[in-house]
């Protein structure tokens, strides 16, 4: 049985969708508190929260990056310098083993840095957390500063005081960094359509 706190059913998705509102909503879940964020000369400027997946794509829209916690039924990884072959793969065993479907896949804009979205069975949830964790730790090269995954899963008391993920097509909050872009098994880039689906199929 996979985690219960589901975000309600599968959506109507037709020609008309607008597919980045409804990536926003398939991983924020139904009740999402959207902050959107500016980068400016003096440092990053927060604006005022929004509670709609459409209001947040608008101010994507419009040169913000949004963050938001993601939906409680995902575990939410932010690989931040790590997101190298060896870490991959041990994520990727570690996923089989513990039954655990990715559900969301990211660039996030810098090198070696991804974020990853997870539906996994309530039964495995923190042993496949532990096991994430200890692939990262593995694979740490001597000295390296870079090299971190933050849980970002909804439970996390940072993510809940705010410190939630950069949505898709957000642009970067630190100098030299791009945008927040879906990526698929091979890490080349996919359609919003294409995302939302991954993420509704990966419930099921």
């Amino acid at each position: 049985m996979l985690h219960t706190q589901l975000p309600g059913a599968v959506p109507a998705l037709d020609a008309g969708t607008d597919w980045h509102t409804a990536l926003l909503g398939a991983l924020c879940g139904r009740t999402a508190d959207y902050r959107p964020l500016r980068h400016t000369g003096s440092g990053v400027v927060a604006g005022a929260l929004v509670s709609s997946a459409r209001a947040a794509a608008a101010a994507i829209a419009g040169g913000a990056a949004v963050v938001s916690p993601l939906s409680p039924d995902l575990v939410v990884m932010d690989l931040d310098g790590c997101a190298v072959p060896a870490v991959l793969d041990e994520l990727d065993a570690a996923a089989v083993e513990h039954g655990a479907r990715l559900a969301y896949r990211a660039l996030s804009g810098s090198l070696d840095s991804e974020h990853r979205a997870y539906v996994v069975p309530w039964s495995s949830w923190s042993a496949f957390r532990r096991a994430a964790a200890a692939a990262v730790e593995l694979h740490r090269p001597p000295g390296a500063v870079r090299w971190t995954l933050d849980d970002r899963t909804a439970d996390d008391p940072d993510t809940r005081r705010g410190h939630g993920l950069r949505l898709p097509l957000s642009p970067a909050l630190k100098q030299g960094g791009g945008l927040v872009v879906p990526v698929g098994d091979d890490g080349t880039a996919v359609s919003l359509e294409t995302a939302t689906r991954r993420v509704w199929s990966a419930r099921l």
